[in-house]
This record gives C-alpha cells, sequence and structure tokens, in this order.
C-alpha cells in the first residue's frame, strides 16, 4: 500500500510539471498576426518613418500604428513616390519579426495622392502579388492606377523636352 501511494505522488508531481512546462512554453509562444502568410492589401497615412542599421528608410508607420516595411535595398524607390502625411495602399503580408514585432511586408505600395507607385517582390522564386492570392479585381485596379501614373510620368517627360 506504502509503494503504491508513493507512485500515485511521482505521477502526480510528474504530470503536474510536465503541465506546469506545456504552460510556460505555450505562454512564450508569440501569436500570429491575423492572416499571415496571405497576401493583404491595407490602407493608411504615413505617419512617419523608419531606418534600417546603416540608415536606409525600409518602411513607414501608418496613422493607425501598422509597421509597413520594404527591403533597405529599395529606399530610393520609395523615397521617390511617398512622404509624411501621403496616404497609401499597400499589398504585401503580414510577418512576424525577429523581436516578434509584427510588420506588414509590403510587396507593392501606391501612393493614393499621386497614384505613383513601387511594385516589386525582393524574395527569390516568389509570386507576384496576383499569383499569392491578391483578389483579382484589386490587382487589376492597382495595375490600372500604375498604367495611369506611367502615362502621366510619359507626359510629363516629353512636355519637359
Amino acid at each position: 500500500m506504502l509503494a503504491n501511494s508513493r507512485v500515485r505522488k511521482a505521477m502526480l508531481v510528474g504530470t503536474g510539471s510536465v503541465l506546469l512546462l506545456l504552460f510556460a512554453v505555450w505562454q512564450d509562444t508569440p501569436a500570429q498576426p491575423p492572416g499571415v502568410g496571405q497576401t493583404r492589401t491595407i490602407r493608411g497615412t504615413i505617419d512617419r518613418f523608419t531606418t534600417a542599421k546603416k540608415g536606409e528608410v525600409d518602411g513607414c508607420y501608418l496613422d493607425d500604428g501598422t509597421w509597413v516595411h520594404w527591403p533597405p535595398h529599395l529606399e530610393e524607390r520609395f523615397k521617390a513616390i511617398v512622404a509624411r502625411g501621403d496616404r497609401i495602399e499597400a499589398t504585401g503580408r503580414w510577418e512576424r519579426g525577429k523581436k516578434g514585432e509584427t510588420k506588414f511586408e509590403a510587396q507593392s505600395v501606391v501612393n493614393l495622392r499621386t497614384d505613383k507607385s513601387v511594385l516589386f517582390d525582393y524574395r527569390a522564386g516568389a509570386a507576384p502579388p496576383a499569383a499569392a492570392g491578391t483578389n483579382r479585381e484589386e490587382r487589376l485596379r492597382a495595375l490600372e492606377r500604375q498604367l495611369e501614373g506611367l502615362l502621366r510620368e510619359i507626359k510629363e517627360l516629353r512636355r519637359a523636352r
């Protein structure tokens, strides 16, 4: 009987320890933002820009607190089309950063005031946003905006001759 009660105590302590460990691990696992990995389109007004380690502009915060990120080596392309206070539309994916922060990794950005845009996909072998699941109509609208912006730019350049 004594051995039986020792076995029960050992089993209870062991089970309790395992449950406590599982709970601790579960608590430390960061939750993924909604729609992680799925292509989404967001809109907002640029509140401020973010910089990478070497000082390159690598993203912005929107007025609602959303962090929009792009690769630092594309700084010039973005600085050419957006400024603080501009309303933008970004297509991309929600991701969790190395430090657990949530960011929107942009694949395209459209300045809704000027209709100028940057469309890129910096990941090797990645499908363009439309192939990654963007709504067909959204993608068509984005391409039409890009075309309109390019046609406007061509007219401006021809006038400047």
